[in-house]
């Protein structure tokens, strides 16, 4: 077991586990796309993982005789045990700063500037009568109510 300390909150915690999974047994949020979906992840043409980058935290790590610079990880796939090179070094993790408003801010752009809107909304998915829930809502915004009961 290790310890850290994540926006001021101590824990001891499996070295194993990723920061995300240990900030969220903690009741921290991180913002995160990846983690909504089942699967942990996007699908790409390649089916290979692309992470959304919204989970970037900053990682100080000091040791007796050092102080680290701060340093910018991925939450979700950052493991405890990779950060420690000693067992007198101690790691502090800050979740919500300026800096990471502006690296998410910057994240989410990026991945809404290929995005045209085509996903399929999850209130639909769970839908039981399987109804086009946008379609639906989209006629009742335009105040065409027979069309909404059409869909």
């Amino acid at each position: 077991m290790k310890k850290i300390t994540i926006d001021g909150k101590r824990l001891t915690v499996s070295p194993q586990a990723t920061l995300f999974d240990i900030a969220k047994s903690a009741g921290i949020t991180i913002p995160n796309l990846c983690h909504q979906h089942s699967d942990a992840s996007f699908s790409t043409n390649n089916n290979q993982k692309s992470h959304c980058n919204l989970c970037q935290v900053e990682v100080h790590i000091s040791g007796i005789h050092q102080q680290g610079k701060p340093v910018i990880v991925r939450a979700c796939d950052t493991q405890l045990n990779s950060l420690y090179s000693s067992d007198e070094q101690t790691v502090k993790v800050i979740t919500q700063s300026a800096q990471l408003s502006l690296l998410r801010q910057t994240a989410l752009t990026e991945i809404l500037s290929d995005h045209f809107a085509d996903c399929e909304a999850p209130c639909q998915q769970a839908c039981p009568a399987g109804v086009d829930v946008q379609s639906y809502l989209f006629h009742i915004a335009q105040g065409n109510h027979r069309e909404a009961i059409k869909v």
